[in-house]
């Protein structure tokens, strides 16, 4: 009866160690996924990040194009104004000009 006892304490032991062993393996299991799913963020962060500055570098590229696009096109326009008003002056003589100011 105590070699009974004893086989079946052995038994129940063998079975807890197989168990521990199967939970061990899981648990590196799932630290490895875990730790490359951390890598995969961290490298989609950096990515991202990359991706914000470009982005960011590239409106402030359009914004000072515009800037100077829009800077170009009022003296353009104040420009032709200018004209406008001389050939008035040399094309009409005693032209009353005094509405375009």
């Amino acid at each position: 009866m105590v070699i009974d006892l004893q086989e079946e304490v052995d038994k129940q032991m063998a079975t807890l160690e197989e168990k521990k062993s199967a939970l061990q393996m899981k648990i590196e299991e799932f630290e490895s996924r875990n730790q490359r799913e951390r890598n995969e963020l961290e490298l989609l962060n950096k990515e991202l990040k990359r991706s914000m500055k470009a982005f960011e570098d590239g409106r402030k590229t359009w914004e000072r194009e515009k800037k100077s696009e829009t800077q170009y096109i009022e003296s353009r326009k104040q420009e032709l104004e200018v004209r406008h008003v001389m050939w008035l002056v040399v094309m009409v003589p005693g032209q009353n000009i005094s509405y375009l100011k």
